[in-house]
């Protein structure tokens, strides 16, 4: 969305993860988490229209997800959720 902080303009290191492993994917899903906490507090704090922490957060974690390549989305969502459906 317009004026949310974007995963698009940051880096998350993936090279030492095998994004086919739960272990690594909840790594990655650390940094994902540790990243738009600062994001959005930053974004915040320079006037952004965001609307709140907490929807900037899930739209940076949802940008994340759908930047996987398609083979890494679905265990992601299953070690970030629990479970998936379709």
């Amino acid at each position: 969305a317009a004026g949310t902080a974007s995963a698009q303009d940051v880096r998350i290191d993936t090279r030492d993860l095998d994004l086919t492993n739960q272990t690594d994917l909840a790594v990655l899903d650390q940094r994902v988490e540790a990243q738009a906490r600062q994001t959005c507090r930053s974004a915040r704090r320079t006037g952004s229209r965001i609307p709140d922490v907490t929807y900037c957060r899930n739209a940076f974690r949802a940008e994340v997800e759908r930047q996987l390549p398609s083979s890494s989305r679905y265990e992601y969502a299953r070690v970030r959720f629990g479970r998936v459906t379709f």
